[in-house]
């Protein structure tokens, strides 16, 4: 009797470790995701490897379309990243993007107290684009810090575009 009660409790402490070690998984995203009903959220479905909705920014701004990407990483489902991830601006082409900018970016990414980062990347199509994103472990993710991830990264990419706007 002790023994297989030893078993048991083994067995259970094993599926509790183990359910943090898989992390989030698409199915939970899209039902967190579709789930909420917070006034001034929407969510707009899955397009392609990543989902969007739209939160819609204070004073009437309009809205801000947040996406959230999963990262897998195929060695070990421990280190998968799940991105959350704003447009800031976009340039048909190199030289569209000033210098300034790109210092003033730079700068965002070196602050010690920023939650997130300011990327730039091309795609295919020869476009750029800059986007703010807040990279969360996998791992670590729940639904209200999946939910304040895509506030942040909504409110934080608009007021990085106003200040690239103002300069």
């Amino acid at each position: 009797m002790r023994k297989s009660m030893l078993v048991y409790s083994t067995v259970l402490v094993l599926v509790f470790l183990c359910s943090f070690a898989f992390g989030i998984s698409d199915s939970t995203i899209e039902k967190i995701l579709s789930s909420h009903t917070e006034e001034g959220y929407k969510y707009l479905g899955k397009s392609g490897n990543a989902w969007k909705v739209n939160i819609e920014l204070p004073d009437g701004a309009g809205y801000k379309t947040v996406y959230i990407y999963i990262s897998p990483n195929k060695k070990n489902s421990e280190f998968d990243v799940v991105y959350v991830y704003s447009e800031i601006a976009s340039y048909d082409s190199v030289d569209q993007i000033d210098i300034d900018t790109l210092i003033s970016a730079l700068e965002i990414n070196s602050g010690v107290a920023e939650w997130g980062s300011v990327s730039l990347y091309k795609e295919e199509s020869g476009k750029f684009y800059m986007d703010y994103n807040v990279k969360l472990k996998a791992t670590e993710v729940d639904n209200v810090i999946l939910l304040n991830a895509i506030g942040w990264t909504a409110a934080r990419a608009n007021s990085i575009k106003k200040s690239f706007i103002n300069e």
